[in-house]
C-alpha cells in the first residue's frame, strides 16, 4: 500500500498538515512509534496488509486461558466475540479488577479477548452497547486491534493493559473496544486504511482514536507504556478543549476514506482488460527484486505469494525466462534460509533481514498452505527435487501441528514465543545439537550444513548464550570439500537423519502454543492447497486430508440457516462469511473435483453451489464488484482491499475461482468474473503490481480464451439453496445473528 499512501499525499496534503496541526504535541511520540520496537509494522503495506500478522502471548496467559476454552463451548447463549446486537454489559461502572474477570471478554469465543478478560481496562466489544455508552457520555473510543498470536500486542497488554494507571485514564475518559482482527477482518481492514491515511504505517496491535460516531481521528501501533500514557493524556486535553480541530481532522479523513474506497470504478463495459496489464506487473516486479537474495524488498523480507504465483503462471503460459528466474531464486532463498524450518517443516511468516536467515517466529496456516501450492506449483514447472522437498515437509508440519484430529480442520497459526521468549522453540545452541545427535560425525556434519560454525543470528537476551537459528549455510557438496573421506552424496544421505533426530529432540520440549480457532477462507486455501499438491506431487493422502477438510467445513463452518460462518473456535462461531472466504471455498472445492475421482461427493457441483451463494449474497451490480462482507451497519462505511496481500484481495480470489469454474464448463460464472476485471482497469494501470493474484485470473481469463466481452444477464443470480450439496449439520452450536 506504499503506493497508494504516496498518492494520497499528493493529492490531498491538507490532510496530513491539519493532523499535524492536532497532533503536533505528540510528534515525538508518532516518531518514536514509528522507528522503534514494532516488529508488527510493516515495511511495505503491499506485502502485508490484508493479512494477519503478530506474534505470540505469554505461556502464563496461555495457561490461564484453557479452562475458559473448556467453558467456552458448552455455553449454548455466550454471545460471539463479533457480536454487533447482543453484548453483554455488566454496567458501567463495573470496572474489573485484575481478579475479577470482564464478562465481556471472558465470554468471548476469541482467545485474544479472552486473555483481556483480568485486565483492569474496562473492555468493551464492538457494538452497539460501545457505541452507546460513547455517545452517551461524549467520550472518544480507544479501538485497539490485534490477535491471539502477535508478539507486540503481548507486550502492549503486559506493559500498559494490565497497568492500573493506564486502566484508570482509559476507563475515566475514553471507551476501550478490543477487536480480535481475525474474527473482524472488515473493521480491521477500514481502521487500517485510516491509519494510512493519516501518514502511518500499519501494523498490530492496531490503536486507534475515535469519535463516537466511529470516525478517526488519530492512530499508530505499539506504543510504550510511558508514551501511551503522554498520549492518552494529551489525547483526552485535545477532546476537551479543541474539539472543532478533531472535527476538522476527521471529516477530511473519512472524505479521503471514501474517496480511496471508490478507486475501483464502475465497470465501464468493453472488454476485459488486455493480458498486457501482466506484462506491465512483470516490469514493476522486475524493479522490486532482490537478484543476490530474492523476495521483493530489503528487510524485513516477506514471501509475498500472490506475486511468486503470477511469476510461475507467467513462465507457464509464455515461457518467459525472467519471470521463472526471479520466482526460483527467491523459492530457492526462502527454502535455504531460517524463515523455513528446516527441522519441523513449514515457514515462519516472515524474515527480519535481508538474506532471509532470521525469522519472525510465527507460523500461519494461509501462508504455509500458499507456500505448499507454490512449491509444488515450481515443482511441476522445474522437476526440481528441492522443491518436492520443501512441500513434504510444508504438508507434515501442517498435519502434525496444524490440524485437529478430531474434526480434520485447521487451526490459524502457531505463535513465536515460548515462556514468553519469541523463538525459544526453534532456537539451538551447539552443546544442544550435540545432546540430540549423540553422535560426532552427525555432529560435526550438522555444524556446518546449518551455520553453527558462524556467529549466533539470534541476539535475545532471553534466550541461551550462543543460541542460533537453523539455515542452510553449506550445500553438501561444500560440506563434503571440508571433511576428508566423505563424499557429497554421503553428506545429503545424512541429513535426513540429522533433522529426523533434531525434530525428535524438539518435540521433547515444551511447544509454542497453537491459535485453535477455524477460519473458514484459511481452511479453504488449505484444503486446495493440499488437493492441487497431493495430484500433482501423488501424494493421495494429502487428497483424502483436503477432503476430510471440506467435509468437516461443511458439517462445522456453516450455521442452521445454511448460510456459511466466518470462523468458529470450538463450536461456536457467528460471523458471517466474508468474500475471501466464498472465493477459497469455490476454487478448493473445484481443485478437489480435479483431484478426486469419486463422482459421488460432486465437488464440481459444490464449487458451482458456492460460487452462487457468493454472487447472490455479495455481488455489488451498481458496482461491478463483490462486496468484502454482508452489509451489518456496524461500519462507518465499506471498504474493499485495493491491493493483494500476505492474502490475496477478496475480489482476486473470486475472479481466480470464477475463472477456473466458468474455464470447466459453467459459462453462466465467466461475465462476473469478467465484469470484475473491467472495474478493476484503472487500478491495473495506476500500479500494476498491486494486484497480482487477480491478474493472474486475468491472464487465465484469456488462456481459457473466454470472450473479450461479456454481460451479466438479468436479473443477477439470486442466491440458492445449499441444502441439497451439504451433508447434515452437525448439532453444534451456532449463532445465527447476523
Amino acid at each position: 500500500m506504499t503506493e497508494l499512501r504516496d498518492h494520497v499525499r499528493r493529492l490531498l496534503p491538507w490532510v496530513a498538515l491539519a493532523a499535524a496541526c492536532l497532533l503536533l504535541t505528540l510528534a515525538a511520540l508518532v516518531l518514536t512509534q514509528r522507528l522503534d520496537r514494532s516488529a508488527e509494522t510493516t515495511a511495505t503495506a503491499a506485502a502485508d496488509v490484508s493479512a494477519v500478522e503478530g506474534d505470540a502471548q505469554p505461556a502464563s496467559r496461555q495457561e490461564a486461558d484453557a479452562p475458559r476454552a473448556a467453558n467456552a463451548a458448552t455455553a449454548s447463549t455466550a454471545p460471539d466475540d463479533g457480536s454487533t446486537d447482543a453484548d453483554t454489559d455488566p454496567g458501567d461502572n463495573a470496572t474489573p479488577s485484575a481478579r475479577e474477570a470482564n464478562p465481556r471478554m471472558a465470554d468471548a469465543t476469541s482467545p485474544y479477548l479472552r486473555m483481556h478478560a483480568d485486565n483492569p481496562v474496562q473492555w468493551y466489544r464492538w457494538g452497539e452497547a460501545a457505541f452507546a455508552k460513547a455517545r452517551r457520555e461524549d467520550k472518544p473510543i480507544f479501538l485497539s486491534i490485534g490477535y491471539y498470536t502477535c508478539y507486540w500486542c503481548h507486550v502492549m497488554e503486559r506493559e500498559s493493559f494490565m497497568d492500573t494507571e493506564v486502566a484508570r485514564l482509559i476507563n475515566e475518559h475514553f471507551v476501550p473496544i478490543k477487536i480480535d482482527r481475525e474474527y473482524r477482518p472488515g473493521v480491521d481492514a477500514l481502521y487500517m486504511r485510516a491509519l494510512h491515511v493519516m501518514g502511518e504505517r500499519g501494523g498490530w496491535p492496531m490503536s486507534v482514536f475515535l469519535t463516537p460516531e466511529r470516525e478517526p481521528f488519530f492512530g499508530g501501533t505499539y506504543f510504550p507504556k510511558d508514551q501511551f500514557l503522554q498520549a492518552l493524556d494529551r489525547i483526552e486535553n485535545v477532546w476537551e478543549n479543541d474539539r472543532a480541530r478533531i472535527e476538522e481532522v476527521t471529516g477530511q479523513v473519512v472524505a479521503e476514506l471514501e474517496r480511496s474506497s471508490g478507486m475501483v470504478g464502475v465497470d465501464g463495459g468493453g472488454e476485459v482488460p488486455s493480458v498486457e496489464n501482466v506484462e506491465h506487473a512483470m516490469a514493476a516486479i522486475d524493479k522490486s527484486f532482490d537478484p543476490e537474495h530474492g523476495g521483493f524488498s530489503d528487510a524485513p523480507k516477506f514471501p509475498q505469494p500472490s506475486k511468486l504465483s503470477l511469476l510461475l503462471e507467467q513462465h507457464a503460459r509464455t515461457g518467459d525466462e525472467r519471470a521463472l528466474k526471479m520466482a526460483t531464486t527467491t523459492l530457492d532463498a526462502m527454502a535455504a534460509g531460517g524463515i523455513h524450518d528446516h527441522i519441523g517443516g513449514g515457514f515462519h511468516r516472515y524474515a527480519t533481514d535481508a538474506r532471509w536467515r532470521v525469522p519472525h517466529f510465527e507460523k500461519m496456516l494461509y501462508g504455509n498452505a500458499q507456500l505448499l501450492r507454490l512449491y509444488a506449483r515450481a515443482w511441476e514447472l522445474t522437476d526440481n527435487e528441492r522443491y518436492r522437498a520443501v512441500a513434504d515437509g510444508i504438508a507434515a508440519y501442517i498435519e502434525r501441528t496444524l490440524t485437529d484430529a478430531d474434526t480434520g480442520l485447521f487451526y490459524a497459526a502457531q505463535s513465536s514465543l515460548l515462556d514468553g521468549v519469541e523463538g525459544k522453540s526453534y532456537s539451538w545452541t551447539r552443546a544442544q545439537v550435540e545432546a540430540a545427535l549423540g553422535d560426532d560425525r552427525l555432529t560435526r556434519l550438522a555444524v556446518l550444513l546449518y551455520g553453527l560454525d558462524g556467529e549466533p543470528l539470534v541476539g535475545e537476551p532471553e534466550l541461551e548464550r550462543g543460541a542460533h537459528v537453523l539455515y542452510r549455510a553449506r550445500s553438501p557438496s561444500a560440506v563434503a570439500d571440508r571433511i576428508d573421506g566423505l563424499d557429497t552424496e554421503a553428506v545429503a544421505a545424512a541429513r535426513p537423519e540429522i533433522e529426523r533426530r533434531l525434530l525428535e529432540a524438539r518435540q521433547q520440549r515444551k511447544q509454542a502454543s497453537v491459535g485453535t480457532k477455524h477460519v473458514l477462507g484459511w481452511n479453504a486455501m488449505t484444503i486446495d492447497a493440499l488437493a492441487y499438491a497431493g495430484r500433482v506431487l501423488e501424494r493421495p493422502e494429502w487428497v483424502e486430508r483436503a477432503e476430510r477438510a471440506a467435509v468437516a467445513v461443511e458439517q462445522r463452518l456453516y450455521d442452521v440457516e445454511g448460510g456459511p460462518l466466518h470462523a468458529i473456535r470450538g463450536d461456536r462461531g457467528r460471523v458471517r462469511a466474508q468474500l475471501s472466504d466464498y472465493a477459497a471455498l469455490a476454487a478448493a472445492q473445484a481443485q478437489l473435483a480435479r483431484a478426486h475421482t469419486d463422482a459421488e461427493r460432486d465437488w464440481r457441483g459444490r464449487a458451482q453451489a458456492t460460487a452462487r451463494d457468493m454472487i447472490g449474497t455479495l455481488w455489488n451490480p451498481e458496482r461491478g464488484v463483490f462486496d468484502r462482507r454482508p452489509s451489518s451497519g456496524d461500519l462507518l462505511l465499506q471498504t474493499n482491499e485495493l491491493q493483494d496481500g500476505a492474502v490475496p484481495a477478496g475480489n482476486s480470489m473470486a475472479v481466480r475461482a470464477l475463472v477456473d469454474l466458468a474455464h470447466s464448463g459453467q459459462a453462466s460464472l465467466a461475465p462476473y468474473a469478467a465484469t470484475v476485471l473491467r472495474a478493476h482497469r484503472s487500478m491495473f494501470e495506476r500500479n500494476p503490481a498491486a494486484l497480482t493474484h487477480m491478474l493472474s485470473g486475468l491472464g487465465a481469463y484469456h488462456a481459457a480464451e473466454l470472450p473479450p466481452t461479456m454481460e451479466i444477464p438479468q436479473p443477477a443470480v439470486a442466491r440458492v439453496s445449499r441444502a441439497h450439496h451439504r451433508p447434515t449439520p452437525m448439532p453444534f452450536v451456532h449463532e445465527t445473528t447476523r
